[in-house]
């Protein structure tokens, strides 16, 4: 999958926070959700041995591939917006919902624990067998900002 196929997707969603949606793109979202956890499976390695995802830069978000020290690939995404802006929890709670939608009971959902930290944050975490996606909002008070970060981690990595 391209990166401006997928980006565009994940744009959707968000816009999913701020205006009705189709079906339609609602199933293209768990489309693409889904074409992400299977690329994942083999840590985001196509059968010739390169990386199925570049880093890429739109207007809404950034999102690209992030290898840890292991090995362990990750596709993440983020989006940035003012200090706890009424949008920062719709997007959330958006992608939330259309996470629940795409795989239902399939995934295991884990809320993280509270944090003794100043700034707000709040994480779920959907395990689908041994690939996971990481859903988060994080306030950045020294920043001014708040942030909402969608992970599809590789079979490898672990949270």
């Amino acid at each position: 999958m391209s990166v401006a196929r997928h980006t565009h997707r994940m744009i959707g969603l968000w816009l999913a926070a701020h205006v009705c949606v189709s079906a339609a793109q609602a199933a293209d979202f768990c489309a693409d959700i889904t074409a992400q956890v299977e690329s994942a499976q083999s840590n985001f390695v196509q059968s010739d041995g390169e990386r199925s995802l570049r880093s890429s830069r739109n207007e809404a978000g950034t999102c690209g591939l992030i290898t840890s020290e292991l090995g362990a690939v990750t596709h993440h995404c983020h989006w940035e917006f003012a200090l706890r802006h009424v949008a920062a929890q719709a997007t959330f709670d958006a992608f939330d919902q259309e996470l629940k939608s795409c795989f239902g009971s399939y995934a295991k959902i884990i809320k993280d624990q509270n944090v003794n930290h100043p700034d707000f944050y709040d994480k779920n975490t959907y395990w689908l067998n041994d690939v996971s996606i990481t859903l988060s909002l994080k306030d950045k008070n020294a920043l001014g900002k708040t942030f909402v970060f969608v992970g599809v981690h590789g079979a490898t990595a672990r949270q």
